[in-house]
């Protein structure tokens, strides 16, 4: 949350953009105002002065009109190393089957006596074992990520009056790791958190025809929900919109089209 903290819901908003469009292009993205305002759903005025803050507050680069974060791209190349590391590896396996596989058709079999029994059913047996299939063991940095993305839900859980995590079951930590994948790891997470604290609508802090909505760790990490969360539609309209509705009449109107979305997703879990 540090990364954030004192951004405006507008500054978190398009952050959180740019970052998934880096991760989506693996690698900086084209500064091409008209193209990215339109992207992120923002004016092009609005849009460059809201870039010329993250830069300055070093949250974005922009260098020879490109756009980038230096955690996505640090992040980026550990991903691309780890597929470079798997292809070797599977490269490696396969080339070791297929000579097993040879050296096994060029073995001739031998009939079995009292003598050589023991020997025959030992070899088998390390046969079966090793060609029995293995699981991927886990490593210790996704576990470690995981229980730090629970762990930072519930930091903001006491701070919004969500209701906290107690039970990490096995499908929530899956939900988790599709939700943490979309939005670029540990981090993404993070601002997404943020964005999510920034919202009247999802803290309570908007009034529904059924009173108050607080989210909760089930409804931030089904897709669709998670989806609308960073494409905006739950972000509380700002106080100083140009040429906007009246607070009174848009800040209604947006907490009822929330909460639309919200009860559409309620409804698909």
């Amino acid at each position: 949350m540090g990364g954030v903290r004192g951004m405006t819901a507008q500054e978190v908003g398009l952050y959180t953009m740019i970052l998934c469009r880096i991760y989506e292009e693996s690698g900086p993205v084209e500064y091409n105002v008209l193209r990215l305002s339109t992207y992120c759903g923002m004016r092009e005025t609005t849009f460059e002065k809201t870039i010329e803050k993250l830069v300055a507050l070093g949250k974005l680069t922009l260098e020879n009109g490109l756009l980038s974060n230096d955690r996505a791209e640090i992040e980026i190349s550990k991903r691309a190393d780890g597929l470079k590391i798997a292809s070797r590896a599977g490269k490696a396996s396969a080339e070791k089957r297929q000579q097993k596989q040879r050296q096994d058709a060029t073995t001739v079999e031998r009939k079995p006596n009292h003598t050589d029994t023991d020997t025959d059913t030992d070899i088998k047996e390390e046969r079966l074992l090793t060609q029995s299939p293995r699981l991927p063991a886990k490593t210790a940095d996704d576990d470690g990520e995981i229980s730090a993305a629970f762990d930072a839900y519930n930091e903001a859980a006491e701070r919004c009056g969500w209701a906290g995590v107690q039970s990490r079951s096995k499908e929530r930590v899956s939900a988790l790791k599709a939700r943490m994948k979309s939005a670029g790891g540990l981090e993404g997470w993070r601002v997404a958190l943020a964005k999510a604290e920034a919202s009247d609508f999802l803290c309570g802090r908007s009034p529904t025809r059924s009173g108050p909505f607080f989210a909760n760790f089930d409804f931030l990490t089904q897709k669709s929900s998670f989806t609308r969360l960073m494409e905006g539609n739950y972000d509380s309209k700002p106080d100083n919109s140009p040429r906007g509705p009246s607070p009174s009449r848009g800040g209604g109107h947006n907490s009822l089209m929330a909460g639309f979305a919200a009860a559409a997703d309620i409804g698909q879990s």
